[in-house]
């Protein structure tokens, strides 16, 4: 398994509101998460940030349950929106749950599935949370990325080049130049290392 992660802040900001962060939970089983805090500058650094936080507490539980801490948590910051990816390589198993503008696309051989978020903010309490599943190939690549990425982002314009690359790229060609831009990818195969791990940033 690779991991890419393409980050930019917001023009004139020194820190980037998007924060990303990726735990490895053992048996083929890793947690993504990408939170974009509401609007740009320190307040939504702050919100990101906690709620990277918030989840290394307990990588483990369920997407549904991390966003019921995460918004706990968020109170008395700006919010933010968040979205939570588990996958589990070896059962070939994705489920995602997320609120507000955080987007995945998911790409195996020709077959793409893009997945949303429910509409609302974390902090601000949760509306109803809608858990996603999704059945996956032995080999695919997965985006996951705020709305400082164009939502017609397209995996077939990747190339051969390495994943960090790539995910440069992509944010060049669809960053959007007034926002926090965000962008994580995720590729399998089989063969992946067990040990990969970001933590919280």
């Amino acid at each position: 398994m690779e991991t890419a992660l393409a980050m930019r802040p917001y023009p004139g900001q020194r820190q980037c509101g998007d924060q990303a962060g990726l735990w490895c939970l053992g048996e083929g089983r890793v947690l993504l998460a990408l939170a974009d805090g509401l609007g740009h500058g320190a307040a939504a650094v702050e919100a990101a940030d906690a709620a990277m936080a918030c989840i290394d507490t307990a990588p483990g539980l369920s997407p549904h349950l991390l966003l019921q801490r995460c918004d706990d948590a968020l109170r008395g910051t700006r919010g933010a929106a968040l979205s939570l990816i588990r996958l589990d390589l070896l059962a070939g198993q994705l489920e995602h749950a997320g609120i507000g503008n955080v987007s995945a696309l998911v790409q195996c051989g020709a077959v793409k599935r893009r997945i949303a978020s429910v509409p609302g903010i974390v902090g601000a309490g949760l509306p109803p949370v809608r858990t996603d599943a999704l059945a996956l190939d032995k080999a695919g690549v997965l985006a996951h990325f705020s709305d400082g990425i164009d939502p017609r982002l397209d995996l077939t314009t990747a190339s051969d080049a390495p994943l960090a690359a790539q995910a440069d790229g992509l944010v060049a060609r669809y960053g959007r130049d007034d926002d926090d831009v965000g962008l994580v990818l995720l590729r399998w195969h089989p063969g992946w290392p067990a040990d990969l791990g970001w933590g919280a940033p």
